[in-house]
């Protein structure tokens, strides 16, 4: 297949169905770029860096790779599932799932934060997470984390206010 070029600078893009960027050439996105899913589909990045994503009405939405977003990654009101089964999520914004329903993971599931942000957990419990590259978290509710918690940095600020943290692994 021929690679084509997608640009979505300072665009709002909105997806129901799958996501394949297997043979894409380049993908062009900025601060004001956005990816909304809705509906049900499959995301398979294939090593490109997203913008913010939403995970929208109706979303469930399977990850087939490595997932790397240069933003937030939030969910509106009606997003059901999204399963991260295999693969790792890296986040340099925030994380809002307080309006989701389900987080499918294995145990080769992964969330990296490495840039500022808000995490609300949403009563879901996190596979493995890692604060890395200088992270600066706050917590915004309680947070399971079913596996491990790990910071792979000198300088991370964990701020947890009066949340409670849980970790099941290390």
């Amino acid at each position: 297949a021929t690679a084509v070029d997608f640009d979505i600078s300072a665009d709002t893009i909105t997806v129901s169905g799958d996501v394949n960027f297997t043979n894409l050439g380049t993908f062009t996105i900025n601060a004001a770029s956005q990816v909304t899913f809705n509906g049900t589909g499959t995301l398979t990045p294939a090593g490109e860096t997203f913008p913010d994503i939403v995970l929208g009405n109706n979303a469930d939405v399977t990850l087939t790779g490595n997932l790397d977003i240069n933003g937030n990654l939030s969910s509106n009101a009606t997003a059901t599932d999204f399963d991260i089964s295999g693969d790792t999520v890296t986040i340099t914004g925030g994380l809002d799932f307080s309006n989701l329903t389900a987080l499918t993971t294995d145990a080769t599931s992964a969330f990296v934060f490495d840039g500022v942000g808000t995490v609300d957990s949403g009563t879901l419990t996190f596979p493995d997470v890692t604060l890395d590259n200088n992270a600066d978290i706050t917590t915004s509710d309680d947070w399971t984390i079913g596996g491990d918690l790990t910071t792979n940095a000198t300088a991370v600020d964990f701020d947890i206010s009066a949340d409670t943290i849980t970790v099941s692994g290390d």
